[in-house]
């Protein structure tokens, strides 16, 4: 009678073989797709409708990666909300190999829109962060009722963690 160990353990490294392989480019990929982000700083016109930033978001979905670098390659932009004593700043973090078409359809979507590289720009931690994301690639966010989804997100915070970090200024 042979041991039950050994296939199943041959199973379980085959099986996590491309998994660690995945994971290990993606890392890779990551750091690269990090390491060349620009940031520019947005400055919009007083007569900015918030509709057309919609309309800039929405054409940003164009920017997946081929089908075979989906699993392996990182692809997106940035976009910062940075609240200090001084005021609040906009960034929009684009990798430099993409910079014209981000920074074109900005302009085309979001008219009077500037955005200008910004070289003191320094990484801030968040005492709040979120991502919106979908699971699947094809179905978009649901970004007609803002309220609902600000609600939701203060309901997943929690109303004392909010209160807190708006008291540490």
């Amino acid at each position: 009678m042979t041991d039950p160990s050994i296939p199943i353990l041959a199973t379980t490294v085959a099986g996590l073989t491309p998994f660690a392989a995945i994971a290990g480019l993606r890392s890779r990929d990551a750091q690269r797709w990090s390491a060349d982000l620009i940031p520019h700083r947005i400055e919009v016109s007083a007569s900015f409708e918030p509709s057309s930033l919609d309309q800039f978001l929405r054409t940003m979905t164009g920017l997946l990666p081929s089908r075979w670098e989906r699993p392996v390659a990182v692809r997106g932009i940035g976009v910062e909300i940075v609240g200090t004593i001084d005021g609040i700043s906009h960034f929009l973090l684009v990798p430099a190999h993409q910079a014209d078409i981000v920074l074109g359809q900005l302009r085309a979507s979001v008219p009077g829109a500037r955005a200008v590289p910004d070289p003191n720009y320094r990484h801030v931690a968040p005492t709040l962060a979120g991502e919106l994301a979908t699971n699947n690639t094809h179905e978009e966010l649901n970004v007609d009722d803002p309220d609902s989804v600000a609600s939701g997100i203060l309901a997943v915070t929690g109303s004392q963690y909010l209160s807190q970090s708006l008291c540490e200024c």
